[in-house]
Formats: C-alpha cells, sequence, structure tokens
C-alpha cells in the first residue's frame, strides 16, 4: 500500500510518473504525450493498487497505455492514439471518434483539431463557421483560411477554382497575340462563354452595340435595320430611316419627303417631287408657277414664259400657257382676261361688246357705257364711251339730249341742209355737226334729241350740187 500511496500522487498531478514499482519509473512515451483524465486517475489507482499486491509491476505499461486519454487531432485504434484522417477532426482529448469535416471543409496535419476551408473555398462573411465557393473570376490554391484570389485584366474563371491556370479569357474575350492577353471581341462579333476560343460574327445586318460583348442577344441591328436583338434584322422600308442600333421600329420621314430603303439618317429623307426645302429641314410646296420633276432638297423651276401651273406641280407638262388674250393672274396659277376681253361659258377670253369696256385684267364681265353713250367693241375703259348720236355730254360724266332745234350726227351736214345755231336756215351747213339745229318741211325745229339735217326738197339739192365748189370755198373760209 505505500507503493500505491506513493503512486497516487503522481497520477494525481497528471505527471505519468511510477514509483514505488521497483523504484521511480517514467511512463512510456505514448503515456508521456497524453494527459491523463481526472475521472481515470482513480480507476488507474485502483488497478495500480491490486498489481503491485500481486508483484505484477514488471506488467504496467499496457495497463497504462490502455487508461491514458488521446489528445485533440487524434483518437484511439485499441491499442494506441493516432491521427483523425483527412477531413475529420477531434477538438478535445479524450477517446471519442474524429468527426467528418463539414461540407467543403478539411483538417490537416500536424494536427487536426479544427477544420478549414478546402480550396476553391472561402469562409463566408455572412454565415460563419461555412464555406463557400470562389466566385467566377476567382480562385483559391490551398486549404485554408485565405481568401479567393482574382483573376487578372480580361480573365475569368469557374466558380470553385483551384489554380491561377484556371483563368482563361473572359466572356467577351478572345486570346491576344501577347502570352497571357486576352482582347475584346470586335464590333460585330461576340463571346457567350469564357475559354480560349474565338469571338463569333453576329447575324447578318446584325451589330454589337459595344466592343466586349458576350451573349448572342448583344448583337443588335444596326442602323438602318430593325428587328429583335439577336435577329433577325429587316431593311427600313422606304420612306422611313433609323439612326441608331436595336429593337426600336424604323422612324417615318418629315412629311412630303421620302428616302430609299435602309436609310440610317433623317438627312436621306428627301423632299418628293413638286416639294423644295424651305431651309429648315421641311419640304415646302412648289408655289404655283413653278414645278419639280426629282426627289432632292433643290429649288423648284419657275414655267415658261406666259404659263401657269398649280401648287406642287411635279412636270413641265403641268405648266399650262395662257391662250390668247390671256395672262398668268398675280399667283401664276390661273390665266386671266386682258383688259377689253371677258370670259364666256367655253372658257374663253372674248372681246367685249360695242357698248360695253373692261378696263381691268380678270374674267368678270364687261360693263355698259353709261345711258345715251356706247363704246366700240373691246374698249378697255370708260373714257371710250361717248354720247350716242342726239345726245352731248352735260359736262359731269352723263349725256343729255340735244335741245330742241339742234341735233348731233356722225358727220358735217351737206349744203343746203337746213342746219344752224340759230334756228334760220343755213344755205352752206354747219361746220360744227355735233350741235346744230334741224327743220322740217315747215321751217319748224325738229324735237330735242335729233340725230340727223333734213332737207328742203330735191330741188335745194341739185342747187347744191351746181355749185358745191364754191360752196367748199365759203366753207373753208367761214
Amino acid at each position: 500500500m505505500q507503493a500505491v500511496e506513493s503512486l497516487s500522487p503522481s497520477l494525481m498531478s497528471g505527471q505519468c510518473m511510477l514509483s514505488g514499482l521497483n523504484g521511480r519509473q517514467p511512463c512510456t512515451s505514448r503515456c508521456a504525450q497524453l494527459l491523463i483524465e481526472p475521472f481515470f486517475q482513480t480507476v488507474f489507482a485502483a488497478f495500480l493498487t491490486l498489481w503491485v499486491l500481486a508483484d505484477m509491476g514488471d506488467h504496467l505499461d499496457p495497463v497504462i497505455l490502455s487508461v491514458c486519454p488521446c489528445e485533440k487531432g487524434s483518437t484511439s485504434d485499441g491499442l494506441k492514439c493516432v491521427s483523425c484522417t483527412e477531413g475529420k477532426f477531434k477538438d478535445s482529448v479524450g477517446t471519442g471518434a474524429c468527426t467528418d469535416c463539414p461540407e467543403h471543409q478539411t483538417s490537416s496535419l500536424p494536427l487536426r483539431n479544427s477544420c478549414v476551408c478546402r480550396a476553391g473555398y472561402a469562409a463566408s462573411s455572412e454565415s460563419p463557421g461555412t464555406c463557400i465557393a470562389c466566385a467566377p473570376g476567382k480562385y483559391k490554391v490551398s486549404d485554408g483560411s485565405e481568401s479567393c484570389e482574382s483573376c487578372w485584366g480580361n480573365h475569368s474563371s469557374a466558380g470553385a477554382s483551384t489554380s491561377d491556370t484556371d483563368c482563361v479569357c473572359d466572356i467577351g474575350f478572345t486570346v491576344g497575340p501577347g502570352i497571357g492577353t486576352c482582347l475584346p471581341c470586335i464590333s460585330g462579333t461576340y463571346k457567350t462563354t469564357i475559354g480560349s476560343h474565338e469571338c463569333t460574327l453576329c447575324p447578318n445586318h446584325n451589330q454589337t452595340v459595344l466592343d466586349q460583348m458576350g451573349m448572342y442577344n448583344d448583337c443588335n441591328c444596326k442602323v438602318g435595320f430593325t428587328g429583335p436583338d439577336g435577329g433577325p434584322c429587316t431593311q427600313c422600308p422606304a420612306g422611313t430611316y433609323k439612326d441608331h442600333r436595336g429593337t426600336s421600329a424604323c422612324t417615318l420621314c418629315p412629311a412630303n419627303s421620302v428616302s430609299a430603303s435602309g436609310s440610317h439618317s433623317a438627312a436621306l429623307c428627301l423632299c418628293e417631287a413638286g416639294y423644295t426645302s424651305d431651309g429648315s429641314g421641311v419640304c415646302a410646296m412648289c408655289e404655283a408657277g413653278y414645278y419639280k420633276n426629282w426627289t432632292g432638297m433643290d429649288e423648284c423651276t419657275v414655267c415658261p414664259a406666259n404659263a401657269v401651273s398649280r401648287p406642287g406641280s411635279k412636270t413641265l407638262s403641268n405648266c399650262e400657257v395662257c391662250p390668247k388674250h390671256s395672262i398668268p393672274d398675280e399667283e401664276k396659277s390661273n390665266c386671266t382676261c386682258l383688259p377689253g376681253f371677258t370670259r364666256d361659258r367655253g372658257d374663253l377670253c372674248v372681246t367685249c361688246d360695242a357698248g360695253k369696256f373692261k378696263s381691268g385684267v380678270g374674267d368678270h364681265a364687261c360693263t355698259t357705257c353709261p345711258f345715251r353713250s356706247g363704246s366700240a367693241a373691246g374698249s378697255t375703259s370708260e373714257q371710250a364711251c361717248l354720247c350716242n348720236a342726239g345726245s352731248q355730254s352735260d359736262g359731269f360724266g352723263s349725256c343729255g339730249l340735244c335741245p330742241a332745234g339742234k341735233f348731233k350726227g356722225e358727220e358735217v351736214c351737206p349744203i343746203f341742209w337746213f342746219c344752224n345755231r340759230t334756228g334760220a336756215p343755213h344755205l352752206l351747213g354747219t361746220l360744227k355737226p355735233r350741235c346744230c339745229t334741224t327743220y322740217d318741211k315747215r321751217l319748224l325745229c325738229r324735237a330735242p334729241g335729233s340725230a340727223s339735217c333734213a332737207t328742203r326738197g330735191p330741188f335745194r339739192l341739185k342747187l347744191a350740187r351746181l355749185i358745191a365748189p364754191s360752196a367748199q370755198l365759203i366753207l373753208s373760209v367761214w
């Protein structure tokens, strides 16, 4: 018992030293590496007492080994403590078994008493104790608590990559001429996956919006074409245009302008025939008297002389030469009759009748001369209206009847006609036939408004013929 008593304090102190059994002897190397749990101190002391009493000290080592607990990161295989296998851990001292590490974690030597994130995985900042895969474009080479590293410029990698060699050309990039270089896909091409393969051409009439396009849908319809991303793209029809890439519809040209199919700018919308640019991009109708028979922004062409045309005329044949006795009106859209002419039912300009006049240009009717006056056909003013035979001007624009005893005719009264100013017969007639008196057979004056002279009879006419030469001389003197 004395030997046992000297042993117990050593066990209780955890020094794993035996005394009283052939002197003080250290535990075996295996036991020296382990701590003795408090539960086994009492049990072990009882076993040693039995062994000492039985004088079996030489066989103590197996007993010690069987009761020594395994440290963290190791477990007993029945005879000794062994390290936990990879992917397992043990974070306490004792004889318990090793535990599997959580998903995406592993344990590593020399002491597997905890788990760390595997290569390609890193600790989650949102969920402590868990490991998440390195994001695409990142990698992590070894197991441990390190963070994932990013691939260099224009490179990317799959998720959970474990090496920098996993970094290849990113989406929208392809291998460049230099080692380890990646260049953007050029305009009109795309690349949808990471890797070293070449970029793919967009479909016909498609074009990428920018360099470095990765997806098929990044191929947008180019200017002058419309359709869904990725195609098919159709050409803008005539009369429309589209000045940007994408899915939007083609835009109608401004009013009175047209464009060719596939136009990519509003500047390609040109004024139609019959229209010209007003200088602000608006197509205005050609004015009357002009025409334009082509598409463009040029000015309209004036019609030939004395020709008219409707506004918006498109050909030279639209210019109509005015017929006889007419000229273009101020707007040059219609022909109008000259002065002295009027429009008839046959749409022709005809001469004003005698006794009428028309002073201005136009298609209005001729005006009748004032009362007791008349004019020649085609007269162009009221001044052409003269007082009729048997009437005279009153000085105020009207014509009155000749007073009683006076007449007004068209010619000088012949010799021996009864005409003078005083009412008495005058053998030689008058020099002023527009105001002369007339008589009947009784030498009485005629009624007012007389238009001609009266003769006294055949004998006087014969006498007049005989003395006509002398009478003419006398008249010239008188």
